[in-house]
């Protein structure tokens, strides 16, 4: 059991210069960067409604994980078989990327509900976490830890909608608000060792729930009519949010790297200009539209 657990002989006897480029696309899928595109472009041109269901979970899950790593504090396998570029030093039960990519793709698939959709949500996500194996970052149970807290995250996501959380929606949206900073601030300063810049996350997480909210009122995002105006929207917004997401990092690198306050203010911004700064420019411009109401 120990040598399933832990041995990644038969994943590096597996590595070929062919597989190589596609488990390092398949794992990019779990990076910051990914999400920084995919969710907003989701918000913009598809559906925000579903998208902010998604991000959510997709936030809550990875903050979950960082501070689970932190706590249980299990290596990763010897550097030695890491080929991929992207590394940190952070430790490795339980993989974040399993853990997420199951969280975001099937979720995802829910909100499609279509069977096509649950098929690919199955690959993205078998693919995602095989490609931790395969490029040496995590073993097994790194893989099996993500895939269990995972599935239990989308369980309870799913229980949330139901009848017993009837409380929690009959709440008024500052009181619902003020919630969920206490509980960020509580998980700050439990956090073993010092959230660090992980309470990005739970920055970015405050400010989409709340934009989302806000847009309901003030904002009323819908996207533009035509094709042409979504890709316009996307690519334009991209742009604006890894810009702005490389220069806060840069700001808090060369200021204080570590601080969890600031990588929560960031996370604000970065999430507050995705829902609410750059909907409102779109319909400034014309390329989105605002929903009667």
């Amino acid at each position: 059991m120990e040598a399933f657990l832990h041995d990644l002989s038969w994943a590096v006897a597996m590595r070929h210069d062919a597989l190589t480029p596609v488990f390092l696309g398949l794992t990019w899928l779990g990076y910051t960067t990914f999400f920084l595109i995919a969710l907003p472009v989701g918000y913009w041109a598809w559906n925000k409604d579903k998208i902010t269901r998604v991000a959510l979970i997709v936030l809550v899950s990875a903050l979950l994980n960082a501070f689970l790593k932190d706590l249980w504090q299990n290596p990763r396998p010897d550097p030695a078989f890491w080929i991929d570029p992207h590394m940190d030093a952070s430790f490795g039960l339980p993989s974040g990327h399993t853990q997420v990519g199951i969280v975001m793709w099937f979720w995802l698939a829910h909100e499609i509900g279509k069977r096509w959709a649950w098929i690919v949500a199955a690959v993205l996500a078998g693919g995602i976490a095989f490609s931790r194996l395969y490029l040496g970052v995590h073993d097994v149970e790194d893989i099996l830890g993500g895939a269990v807290i995972g599935i239990a995250t989308l369980a309870l996501y799913r229980w949330s909608f139901t009848e017993h959380f009837n409380w929690w929606r009959a709440l008024s949206f500052p009181a619902r608000l003020a919630v969920m900073i206490a509980a960020l601030a509580l998980t700050a300063f439990v956090w073993p060792g010092g959230a660090g810049t992980s309470m990005g996350a739970g920055g970015f997480l405050v400010a989409w729930y709340a934009g989302a909210v806000f847009d309901q009122y003030r904002i009323r995002f819908a996207p533009g009519p035509g094709w042409w105006r979504r890709v316009v929207t996307s690519v334009l917004g991209i742009v604006g949010v890894l810009f702005l997401f490389e220069m806060l990092s840069g700001l808090q690198a060369s200021i204080a790297p570590e601080s969890a306050l600031l990588a929560t203010v960031n996370g604000l911004i970065v999430g507050g200009a995705v829902v609410v700064l750059f909907p409102v420019v779109f319909q400034g411009f014309l390329l989105a539209r605002r929903l009667p109401r």
